[in-house]
């Protein structure tokens, strides 16, 4: 399981979830039970741009 915060939301996902977050809001995620965490991020632009917040 992932604790995924977006913006002010917290949303507890587990395998096989989709989740979207609109562009310029602030996300994180953070692995609760030890395990590995595999995803697929996919970005509507033509440059990735990460700042990492902690």
């Amino acid at each position: 399981m992932v604790l995924f915060t977006v913006g002010d939301e917290k949303v507890v996902g587990t395998g096989g979830q989709l989740l979207v977050v609109p562009a310029l809001v602030t996300h994180r995620f953070e692995v609760l039970d030890g395990g590995t965490y595999e995803a697929t991020h996919v970005h509507a632009n033509d440059r990735f741009v990460t700042e990492w917040l902690e």
